[in-house]
């Protein structure tokens, strides 16, 4: 839901999944050649500066290096910028604020509130700010926000931390199941 009410002029917007009707059946229709294409983003865009890798496994660290340097020193550097280099922020002074009204497909009565946040956990990721948030509001203990909303019959649970996390950017949502 996020994203059809997102800033039009950000990625985040754009359709991120697809089916045999978008893969398929509407590039057919309009001559487009979905692999080449693919082909043609992997060329362009397929950059060792953009990327980020994690490894993990139980041989030593030397033999993971070895490894990694094996399989991915192939990857070229090409001068481009990273894809979200100027562009605009997801959600703009336009679209924050908004109150969206859901019909549920299974009777459950909920509040989601959602802060995009200017800037990803990466950059903080020793300090983890939004975790400690997250653990002060979800946390069951007396004086906490969920026990308060428990304690008077609202609320059934309370979950909070990231909703969607990208490298330039995040969001933090409080998601609680209402009672009534």
């Amino acid at each position: 839901v996020t994203k059809t009410i997102s800033n039009q002029n950000h990625p985040y917007h754009k359709f991120s999944t697809g089916n045999l009707e978008t893969l398929q059946a509407i590039p057919k229709e309009k001559g487009i050649d979905v692999r080449k294409e693919l082909l043609s983003f992997h060329q362009n865009y397929y950059s060792s500066h953009i990327m980020k890798l994690a490894v993990l496994g139980k041989e030593s660290l030397d033999t993971l290096e070895t490894w990694v340097k094996e399989m991915f020193s192939n990857i070229s550097f090409k001068e481009i910028p990273s894809l979200s280099a100027g562009v605009e922020k997801p959600f703009n002074e336009e679209q924050k604020g908004c109150l969206l009204y859901l019909v549920p497909i299974k009777e459950v009565h909920r509040v989601k509130i959602i802060w995009p946040l200017g800037h990803s956990e990466y950059k903080h990721y020793k300090e983890k700010p939004t975790r400690y948030i997250s653990h002060l509001l979800g946390h069951e203990s007396e004086g906490s926000v969920f026990a308060l909303l428990k304690k008077k019959g609202w609320a059934h649970s309370l979950v909070s931390g990231f909703d969607v996390q990208a490298t330039e950017f995040c969001f933090f949502s409080v998601d609680i199941v209402l009672t009534e």
